[in-house]
């Protein structure tokens, strides 16, 4: 009887484990404008970043990500509900408030069970409106406590992996847990940029394509890639935490970007370099088939679906975004979506007249990438003659003479539609809107668009008005385009 009991018990004890091991953890690591090629995994020359190439050969990586918008509120945001920006009220823009009726993925997450919490950059810069959610931030519990010694200025002040040690040992015995990692790298201000990294290499091999060659653009991009090694060591310290406690298997890791660099025609932009992003997903207990490169395009709104069902959470939130739990776990030469969409609304404070928004909607294929400009009329990166978000202090010579076609390209005001070709035109520099021989493939882009926006009820298209203009700015204004080496970071 004594036998038969402890037998019982060792069953019921192992169905017990058996069902906290079938609940998966979810750790998610995003880096602060960081495009998709800076990588040494994707073959970019001049950087090395061997955690996050350990991570692609273990895992799924995705050639073609595309974040929901080319800022990191509105991004973060689109992370954490599965929603298209236009769906997310003042939280499309930077510094605005959280949407009180829709619920993070946290938020769900939290309610199932999970311990959930973040450490570094959380949702934001924005707030949560006071008297909602009882104080309860969308991205998780704080664990910000543990900072790095005598950090400098430009470097992020969390130990990001000591704070991960932290929200671990809050855990509850046997609870899955969810955790966000916001770092702050590769985010301006930028430490002094080594330009000997660049010293045997071809500037065509490093450079952005529309981009120009100048000894400041090189000591800026230099430092950006120095910042993003440090990240990728932060990386690399995160992980060791993940497999010494022994959750390493039974964790669904995600390592992204909220955007792009912060250089012209890049961040603020739905150009490649704005919105397209490094993603990698590592799963041992549940991947099909590690190592594999998707070549497809997916989008970041997929990433809070995919972590509710890899949950097993039944009761799910309306979101736009679609599980990518079937590209994991196939065992098909699968390859992703065959479009997704980006956006934009408002970034810097004060940029043009009266706080103006500028409503920009995309579709990105493998191909072809269509912008949607809806108020052409206004500046896009800012009014002269500072034009504040484009990047015009790399733009321009030793003797202050602006670099053509770049400062133009940078500055000007746009056309309704933009259409590239991105095989032969990597860095989007020639509007094919109006060509004949892509007439079919322009209306087709179209169409697609018209028919997304249409079924998630955009206001801007739908009613053709400047629906996000209402939102209060709630952030500082912005008095440089680009911060000094050693600002203090907000």
């Amino acid at each position: 009887m004594v036998l038969r009991l402890l037998v019982l018990m060792g069953w019921l004890f192992g169905c017990m484990s058996a069902m906290a091991a079938g609940r998966p953890n979810i750790l998610l690591i995003i880096s602060d404008d960081q495009s998709w090629e800076h990588t040494s995994f994707a073959g970019y020359p001049a950087i090395q970043t061997p955690n996050f190439d350990r991570l692609a050969h273990q895992g799924v990586y995705f050639e073609r990500a595309y974040v929901a918008a080319p800022t990191c509120g509105a991004s973060r945001a689109s992370i954490l509900t599965g929603r298209h920006i236009w769906g997310l009220e003042s939280a499309a823009m930077l510094w605005g408030y959280w949407p009180e009726a829709i619920p993070s993925y946290q938020d769900v997450l939290a309610k199932a069970g999970y311990h959930t919490g973040y450490t570094g950059k959380p949702w934001g810069p924005g707030y949560v409106r006071p008297g909602t959610r009882q104080g309860v931030d969308p991205t998780g519990v704080p664990y910000v406590d543990r900072l790095l010694p005598k950090a400098p200025g430009w470097r992020g002040v969390w130990d990001l992996a000591a704070n991960f040690e932290a929200f671990l040992d809050a855990r509850p015995a046997a609870a899955p847990f969810s955790f966000i990692v916001g770092a702050y790298e590769p985010h301006r201000p930028f430490p002094k940029g080594d330009v000997s990294r660049f010293t045997l290499l071809d500037a065509r091999h490093f450079l952005p394509p529309n981009l120009p060659d100048t000894p400041q653009l090189r000591k800026d991009l230099a430092a950006y890639l120095q910042e993003v090694e440090l990240y990728d060591a932060d990386l690399g310290r995160i992980m060791d935490v993940l497999q010494r406690r022994g959750f390493l298997d039974n964790t669904l890791v995600v390592v992204t970007s909220d955007n792009g660099i912060d250089v012209a025609r890049a961040k603020t932009t739905n150009y490649e370099y704005g919105v397209r992003v490094p993603l990698v997903m590592v799963w041992p207990d549940g991947l099909h088939s590690p190592g594999r490169r998707l070549e497809g395009v997916v989008s970041l709104v997929d990433l809070a679906p995919t972590f509710l069902q890899v949950a097993g959470v039944s009761s799910v939130p309306p979101m736009d975004g679609q599980s990518l739990l079937p590209l994991l776990q196939s065992s098909k030469a699968v390859t992703g979506r065959d479009a997704v969409f980006t956006a934009y609304e408002r970034h810097a404070g004060f940029i043009r007249e009266f706080n103006a928004t500028y409503p920009r909607r995309a579709i990105h294929t493998p191909e072809y990438v269509l912008i949607r400009n809806y108020f052409p009329d206004r500046w896009a990166f800012g009014d002269p003659p500072r034009f504040i978000e484009a990047g015009t202090y790399f733009l321009r010579d030793a003797q202050d003479h602006a670099l053509e076609p770049f400062y133009s390209l940078a500055t000007t005001k746009k056309p309704y539609e933009e259409l590239y070709v991105l095989a032969d035109d990597p860095g989007q520099l020639h509007n094919r809107i109006d060509d004949p021989a892509l007439t079919d493939v322009r209306n087709r882009l179209r169409a697609r668009l018209d028919a997304e926006l249409e079924k998630t009820a955009d206001p801007v298209h739908t009613q053709r008005i400047d629906y996000f203009g209402q939102f209060e700015y709630l952030g500082p204004k912005h008095s440089a385009t680009y911060p000094t080496p050693g600002a203090t970071r907000r």
